[in-house]
C-alpha cells in the first residue's frame, strides 16, 4: 500500500513510470517477434502455400489478426510434445494472482476512506474497520461479489472492455478534477511535480472518454450515468459533515469576483436603481418582524445587510461563534442577507462605521433602515441623541432612511426566554426562541444601551408574542397599503410599498396612494389627483385610488392639540436643565405653524388610514442645529401613534426611475425627435441623450433642479 512506503510522493511517480517504461517495452519486442514469425491471416491447412484467397473473409481462423493462442504457439516449449506450455500458465497465474491480491486489498481500503468522507448518502455502512489496522472487512464482500459477477461473464473480452471502461472513468474524473481545481487558480492545489500542466490533464481526459466508447459505448455509457448520478447524490451531503472543500467554492468566488468587478466599472443609471439596505437590527433574533420587513424590500430585488453594534469588549471567540450562530438562524429562517457584529463605545458611532464602510463596490448600501423609538421619552437622554445623530449620519452621506414602526414594538428578548451572555465568561450560553433555532445573544445591559428600537408596554401582549413576532412570516390581511406621498422624495415612497405588494405576503392587498395639499380648489385638485393617477398608469404602478386631500388653514382640533401638549410636557419634565427647558419652549413656538400643519396631517391620516394594513408616509429631513431631537421625535410619534405598521421615509434629495422618466416624459412630450436634456451637475452627470430618427430638430431643455 501507498501508505507503507518511505517517501510515497517520490516513489509512486517513479515506479508508475518505471512500471510503464517496462510493460511498453516488452510489448514491443513481442510484437517485434510474433510479427515477424507468424503471418497475418492463416486457413490453418500447412499445405496452402501459395495463399491464392486474398481476401481471407471466411476461411482464415487463424493468423496473428483471427487467432488469440498465437501467443501459445510461440511459447518456449511449444514445440515439444506437451499440450500444456507450463510457463504460459504459471505467467498467467502469476500476474492474476498479483493483481488480484493488489486490488482486493487495495479496492476495499479506497472505498472505506471514501465511505468514511460521508459523500454519498447510504454507504457509512463500509466506512467501518474491524481490529487494530481497521481491516474493512463489508468492503471485502463486495469486491468479492463484483469480482464474482465479473467472473460469472465467462468471456475475457467482454469483462476486460467493461473493467477497462471503469479505469478510464476514474481517470478521466481525476484528470478532469485536476484541471479544474488548477484552473480556478486554487491556492490549495500546490502540484510536487514540476512538469504539471493543467492543459495536458484536460486533454488526457478527454481521450479517456474517447477511448470508453470507442471500446464499448454501451459500457462507456453505463459508466458516464454512474458517474453523474453519483455527482448528483453528492449536492444533496452538508459539506459540514465532510471536511473534502468542493473546488465549486473557488470558481463561485471567482465568478462573483469578476463580476463585482465588471459592475463597479459599468456607470450607474437610475432605472436600474435597486434597495440596498443597511438595517440597523441589533441582535436580528430579538427584532425578528423588524428583520422580516426589510427581507421582503430586499430578497428579490436588492441586498440586505444586517448591522449589530454593541458594547465591548467581546472576545474574539466569543464573537465567532455569535456571528456563526447567526448565520445559521438567517438560513433556518430563510433570509437573504449578511451578517455583521462590530464593537463600539456608542452606538451613534457604530452605526456611522457602518454607513461610511459598510458594502463593496455596487453592492454599497443607499438605504439605511433602523426601528423606532418607542422609549424615546422615559430612555436617557444620551441614548435619545444618539439615535437622532444616527439619523443625520444617515442623511448627511446623501443615503435614504426608512424607520419601521410597530404598535406593539420590536423587542421581544423579554419574552422569548433568552439567556444572556455575561462578558466575564470565556464561552456563551445559547438560548431557544419559540419559532427560531438556537442563537447567541448579548447580554440584556448590552443590548439596552445598544437597542435602536425598544419594546413599549408588552404586557398585554405576552400571549401572542411568538404572533406579535414574528408577524411578517404569514399572509397579511387583505386591506390596503395607504402610501402618503406629501413630499417630493425621488419616489422611493412609491417604490417600497410595489415592492412590498409584489410580495406574496401583500399580494392580496390594493394600493392607495394620499397627497396632501394647501390648494382648497376643487377643480385643481381633481387635476392634481388626474396627474398622479396619470404618472401611476405611465409607470404600471397598480393602484386601487388616488386622492388629493387639502390641508390649507384648517386648525387640528382641540383634541389633537391637547395630546400634543402633554406628550412635550412629559419630555419636559425629565429635563433637569432649565435652560435646555426654555430653549424647548421657543423651539416649539418658533415651528409652531408646521408643528399644526402635522397635527391636522395626523388627524387626516387617522380617518383614512387607521384600518390599513400598511402606512408608508413620507417625512420632512430634521433641521441641523434647528430641530432638536426631542420635537422632531415627537412630530413623528404624532404621526404615527396608535396605527397600523408604519414605514416613514424622511424626504430625501434622490432621483429615482418614477421621477427621472416623469421629468423625460414631460418634457420631451409633443417634442422634436432628438431632445437633449441638460441636468444639474452632480445629479446625473453633464448631459444625457434620448435619440430616436429621424434627427430632425435639436432642442435643448433644462431639466427641474432638485436643489
Amino acid at each position: 500500500m501507498s501508505a507503507d512506503l518511505k517517501d510515497p510522493a517520490t516513489a509512486i511517480p517513479k515506479g508508475t513510470f518505471l512500471a510503464i517504461g517496462t510493460t511498453s517495452l516488452t510489448y514491443a519486442i513481442i510484437i517485434l517477434f510474433t510479427g515477424s514469425t507468424i503471418v497475418a491471416y492463416s486457413s490453418g491447412n500447412i499445405n496452402d502455400t501459395l495463399g491464392n484467397n486474398r481476401t481471407c473473409l471466411g476461411d482464415c481462423p487463424y493468423g496473428l489478426i483471427n487467432d488469440y493462442q498465437t501467443m501459445a504457439m510461440s511459447g518456449a516449449l511449444a514445440q515439444t510434445s506437451l499440450k500444456v506450455d507450463p510457463l504460459i500458465y504459471a505467467g498467467i497465474f502469476a500476474a492474476t494472482l498479483s493483481s488480484a491480491l493488489g486490488c482486493y486489498t487495495a479496492a476495499p481500503r479506497i472505498f472505506k476512506a471514501f465511505a468514511e468522507d460521508n459523500l454519498i448518502p447510504f454507504i457509512s455502512w463500509f466506512g467501518k474497520g474491524y481490529g487494530p489496522s481497521k481491516d474493512p472487512r463489508h468492503g471485502y464482500v463486495i469486491t468479492f461479489i463484483i469480482a464474482a459477477l465479473f467472473i460469472a461473464i465467462d468471456d475475457v473480452n467482454i469483462a476486460g472492455v467493461w473493467i477497462a471502461n471503469f479505469y478510464l472513468g476514474a481517470f478521466f474524473m481525476v484528470n478532469v478534477s485536476l484541471f479544474y481545481v488548477s484552473w480556478v487558480s486554487s491556492l490549495s492545489f500546490r502540484p510536487s511535480f514540476k512538469f504539471y500542466n493543467k492543459w495536458i490533464s484536460l486533454f488526457i481526459g478527454i481521450i479517456c472518454v474517447f477511448l470508453m466508447f470507442l471500446f464499448d459505448p454501451l459500457s462507456g455509457g453505463s459508466v458516464c450515468v454512474l458517474t453523474v448520478l453519483i455527482y448528483i447524490s453528492m449536492l444533496f451531503v452538508n459539506p459540514t459533515k465532510a471536511n473534502w472543500g468542493p473546488s465549486t467554492e473557488e470558481q463561485f468566488f471567482n465568478i462573483a469576483r469578476h463580476l463585482t468587478f465588471r459592475l463597479n466599472v459599468q456607470d450607474e443609471h437610475v432605472k436600474h436603481y435597486r434597495p440596498m439596505i443597511l438595517l440597523l437590527s441589533g441582535n436580528p433574533t430579538n427584532r425578528i418582524a423588524l428583520v422580516d420587513m426589510a427581507n421582503h424590500m430586499t430578497k428579490r430585488y436588492g441586498l440586505l445587510l444586517l448591522a449589530h453594534i454593541a458594547q465591548g469588549p467581546i472576545p474574539f471567540r466569543t464573537k465567532d461563534e455569535i456571528t456563526s450562530k447567526q448565520k445559521q438562524w438567517l438560513k433556518n429562517e430563510n433570509i437573504n442577507a449578511f451578517y455583521k457584529l462590530i464593537e463600539s463605545d456608542s452606538v451613534s458611532v457604530g452605526a456611522k462605521s457602518f454607513i461610511q464602510a459598510s458594502g463593496i463596490g455596487k453592492f454599497t448600501p443607499n438605504i439605511v433602515m433602523l426601528g423606532y423609538k418607542s422609549n424615546w421619552q422615559s430612555c436617557d437622554s444620551l441614548d435619545l441623541i444618539d439615535y437622532y445623530q444616527i439619523i443625520h449620519s444617515i442623511l448627511d452621506n446623501n443615503l435614504s432612511l426608512i424607520i419601521l414602526r410597530l404598535r406593539e414594538g420590536h423587542d421581544f428578548s423579554a419574552y422569548l426566554n433568552i439567556e444572556c451572555y455575561k462578558p466575564k465568561n470565556s464561552s456563551p450560553h445559547l438560548h431557544h426562541t419559540r419559532k427560531t433555532s438556537a442563537i447567541f445573544s448579548i447580554s440584556k445591559s448590552m443590548t439596552s444601551h445598544n437597542s435602536i428600537n425598544d419594546f413599549k408596554d408588552l404586557a398585554n401582549f405576552e400571549p401572542n408574542v411568538d404572533q406579535l413576532a414574528n408577524r411578517f412570516k404569514t399572509q397579511q390581511t387583505k386591506g390596503t397599503i395607504d402610501v402618503w406621498w406629501i413630499y417630493d422624495d425621488g419616489g422611493l415612497t412609491l417604490l417600497i410599498p410595489f415592492i412590498l405588494k409584489n410580495d406574496a405576503l401583500w399580494r392580496g392587498s390594493k394600493l392607495r396612494v394620499f397627497s396632501v395639499t394647501k390648494d382648497m380648489n376643487e377643480i385643481n385638485n381633481q387635476q392634481n389627483r388626474l396627474g398622479i393617477a396619470s404618472l401611476l398608469n405611465k409607470f404600471r404602478i397598480p393602484y386601487s385610488a388616488v386622492r388629493v386631500l387639502s390641508n390649507s388653514d384648517q386648525m387640528p382640533s382641540a383634541e389633537t392639540k391637547n395630546r400634543f401638549i402633554k406628550l412635550m410636557s412629559k419630555s419636559m419634565s425629565a429635563l433637569t436643565d432649565e435652560q435646555t427647558v426654555d430653549s424647548l419652549q421657543e423651539e416649539v413656538i418658533r415651528f409652531k405653524d408646521k408643528t399644526n400643519r402635522y397635527l391636522r396631517l395626523r388627524e387626516q391620516i387617522a380617518d383614512n388610514s387607521r384600518n390599513a394594513t400598511l402606512v408608508v408616509m413620507t417625512l420632512p429631513i430634521p433641521r441641523k442645529h434647528m430641530v432638536s431631537a426631542i420635537l422632531y421625535m415627537a412630530w413623528i410619534e404624532t404621526l404615527t401613534d396608535n396605527m397600523p405598521p408604519t414605514l416613514p421615509i424622511p424626504r430625501k434629495h434622490m432621483v429615482s426611475a418614477i421621477l427621472y422618466m416623469a421629468w423625460i416624459e414631460t418634457l420631451t412630450d409633443n417634442m422634436p425627435p432628438k431632445v437633449l436634456l441638460i441636468f444639474p451637475k452632480g445629479v446625473l452627470g453633464n448631459s444625457f441623450s434620448i435619440t430616436s430618427p429621424p434627427l430632425s430638430l435639436l432642442t435643448v431643455l433644462t431639466s427641474p433642479s432638485m436643489y
